[in-house]
């Protein structure tokens, strides 16, 4: 009889606690829509959450937004609260749990350790449909400890599933991935993605040649080449005739190979950077329209078209100061004069990228 009294006794008191939660959730949901200016609304959760010290929302948003300012120690203490409320029977929902253990992986990662960065990443993957959306997290701390066909694995469910949210450091893990695994059809469609978003990085197209000289694509592969070099050009103050010479060691041991693919490529490479009266006709690749018009430019022969042409071609140049250089040294020809803001756009462009403009 008296533990029914007291189980009696335990229903109201849960009803007050679960009515109390609820209260709590609809404050401070109110204060999220408040429209306050963002300084204020900062500060407004924080004072929130010194006030409700047992409250979980209010601290995995002051960690998620400690963690987007790169203020890892901040975040990393907000999120071991959040995460001892759960420890000790608070709940939450399974997207805001999972949002939790990813974060708390990238705070791991900043410290370098691995071993828990990716027990949460597995953690956040394992919180259901809402934990899937960090897959690529997962995926990258599986290949750099080398669990390749797990990371494998991982990644393809993710992209399939997400490919909208394949981000630019993902995007480069999951080339190298594939092209470990010899994977280079599926690689080379994450290559052109990459290219088309203009996300170059050092040895991009090295590593893009390669893969395209695995497949036996030597046109590509050549066209890749040539684009690593035009980024390390002026940085590593490499010629043209560096590159040429180069080009015919190249074409001498694919004549003695007995190879005749690539040619267009080394073709009409080699005769813009001979400077030969020879305009070679362009494929359907971005460097070779890229030679293409700028060989119209050294032979002066470059449409008002054509300008709109090689305009088309920036998000594959958009981190290449020659390529702003040139728009701008042709907009006398093509831009009406009442039209500054362009200009000083592609100034502006050369600025950024550390290049000087006359």
């Amino acid at each position: 009889m008296i533990k029914k009294c007291y189980l009696i006794l335990l229903v109201p008191l849960l009803l007050v606690l679960f009515s109390c939660s609820q209260g709590l959730k609809k404050e401070y949901s109110l204060l999220k829509k408040s429209g306050l200016p963002q300084d204020e609304l900062v500060s407004a959760i924080s004072d929130f959450d010194k006030a409700h010290y047992r409250f979980f929302d209010s601290k995995l948003d002051l960690g998620v937004l400690a963690l987007v300012q790169l203020d890892y120690e901040k975040a990393f203490s907000y999120f071991n609260r959040a995460l001892a409320l759960l420890d000790s029977g608070e709940k939450c929902s399974k997207a805001q749990r999972a949002l939790l253990y990813s974060s708390l992986s990238t705070v791991y990662i900043s410290r370098k350790d691995i071993n828990k960065a990716q027990d949460f990443a597995k953690k956040a993957w394992e919180c259901g449909r809402d934990g899937k959306v960090y897959g690529f997290l997962y995926g990258r701390i599986l290949y750099s400890i080398g669990n390749n066909e797990l990371a494998l694995e991982i990644f393809d469910k993710t992209y399939k599933k997400y490919p909208q949210n394949l981000d630019k450091d993902s995007r480069r893990t999951y080339m190298y991935l594939l092209a470990d695994m010899a994977l280079y059809e599926r690689c080379i469609e994450l290559i052109q993605l990459n290219a088309g978003q203009g996300d170059y990085y050092e040895n991009f197209g090295t590593f893009a040649s390669e893969i395209f000289e695995r497949t036996g694509d030597i046109e590509q592969a050549v066209y890749y080449s040539y684009f690593e070099f035009l980024f390390r050009k002026n940085k590593q103050k490499l010629t043209d005739d560096e590159f040429l010479k180069n080009l015919d060691l190249l074409d001498a041991a694919l004549q003695k190979e007995g190879v005749t693919k690539g040619k267009a490529s080394i073709r009409q490479i080699r005769a813009f950077l001979s400077k030969n009266n020879e305009l070679v006709p362009c494929g359907e690749n971005f460097v070779s329209k890229y030679i293409y018009y700028q060989h119209k430019i050294q032979l002066n022969d470059l449409s008002l078209d054509d300008y709109k042409a090689f305009d088309e071609l920036e998000p594959y140049f958009c981190k290449l100061v020659e390529f702003y250089q040139t728009l701008l040294a042709q907009s006398d020809k093509f831009l009406t004069t009442n039209n500054p803001a362009v200009k000083n756009m592609l100034k502006d462009k050369i600025k950024q990228l550390g290049g000087k403009y006359e």
